[in-house]
């Protein structure tokens, strides 16, 4: 088991367990691995775990897995901060992607080389999953186990084992992605096609509860898969979240940049259990209104963007900046923010 409990209370905490088991194939051509940062990098960055499982040629399998998960985890942290995980994690798999066609193309050894790949980032408060292929990635909350991904085969009945997306086949690199937010005693689960094409959901959940420790958890999946007669390499890893660093500003913005804008409100509308008492200011960009909260009368005044501004990544950015500011300054000359 991996640990990153930080002595700080304040900082992110994770327990991660990891296990890829051969079974009754010649070669293992899953991989996995985890990167875990300390310090600026773990607040810039984040933590990163990937599970992969390659095909096709006599070693392009492992070859592909492999060095897709490692050239991941290293050029990820090499991206400009500045950048968004998502961007990150896709112009990284670009060049991936490229190095994995072109060496299938030059080494008839791995020729038809790809490979699946199933990515997760945890950073701040936040979440983030990058996908491709048909390993998944799972969430369990208070035991109930949600699929995160969706699996890139193709739909007609005799080619459903067949990817219809992966690293190496195509030059374009489509990568599905999804973000939320974090919780205490999250626990995420990525697993290769050796495990969920064997174990049922509900199996796998039930598995997950049996065993708290992330490792055993992990360790438990591969080998009950291969002892359910799976005939395929079977790969796991398990991350939970023990503890959660206090909400940053980027947290902010990236949680609330995708929330939709209120259309524009008149008097008596309502919105969030507030009713419009009046419209102060209605400027290009922003509205501005007199608010009330009817179960304690209390007046507020609620700022928001005009609906034409939906998508300005930057008009949202100053909003939330601005919101954030106002909610550290202590003074009473200064209005609270709630």
């Amino acid at each position: 088991m991996t640990g990153m409990n930080n002595p700080a209370k304040s900082g992110l905490q994770l327990a991660i367990g990891h296990a890829s088991l051969t079974g009754p194939r010649e070669r293992n051509e899953d991989f996995c691995g985890v990167a875990t940062p300390e310090g600026q990098e773990l607040e810039n960055k984040g933590v990163i775990a990937a599970v992969a499982d390659g095909i096709g040629g006599h070693l392009g399998g492992r070859e592909a897995s492999e060095y897709t998960v490692r050239g991941l985890l290293s050029d990820y942290f090499a991206t400009p901060d500045t950048w968004g995980v998502p961007r990150a994690i896709e112009t990284v798999t670009t060049a991936l992607n490229r190095w994995v066609i072109a060496e299938g193309s030059r080494n008839a050894e791995l020729s038809g080389m790809a490979t699946t790949l199933s990515v997760l980032v945890l950073r701040g408060r936040r979440f983030y999953t990058a996908h491709i292929g048909d390993s998944r990635i799972y969430r369990q909350q208070e035991g109930r186990l949600q699929q995160m991904t969706v699996d890139h085969t193709w739909e007609h009945p005799e080619l459903n084992n067949v990817l219809s997306r992966a690293i190496g086949l195509d030059p374009r690199v489509l990568l599905d992605f999804a973000d939320g937010e974090l919780a205490v005693n999250d626990r995420f689960l990525l697993v290769s096609d050796g495990v969920w094409g064997i174990l049922p959901d509900a199996l796998m959940a039930e598995v997950l509860l049996d065993h708290p420790d992330p490792q055993a958890a992990a360790a438990a999946l591969t080998s009950l898969a291969l002892a359910q007669g799976g005939h395929d390499n079977a790969t796991a890893v398990v991350v939970d979240v023990l503890g959660l660093p206090p909400a940053s500003l980027r947290d902010s913005l990236e949680s609330a940049a995708s929330l939709p804008l209120p259309h524009r409100l008149k008097v008596g509308h309502e919105l969030d259990g507030l009713i419009v008492e009046e419209v102060l200011h209605d400027s290009r960009e922003t509205l501005l209104y007199r608010v009330r909260n009817p179960r304690n009368s209390q007046q507020l005044v609620l700022k928001t963007l005009q609906p034409a501004m939906e998508g300005d990544q930057g008009a949202i950015a100053a909003l939330l900046m601005e919101e954030w500011r106002a909610k550290r300054v202590v003074s009473p000359f200064f209005p609270s923010t709630t």
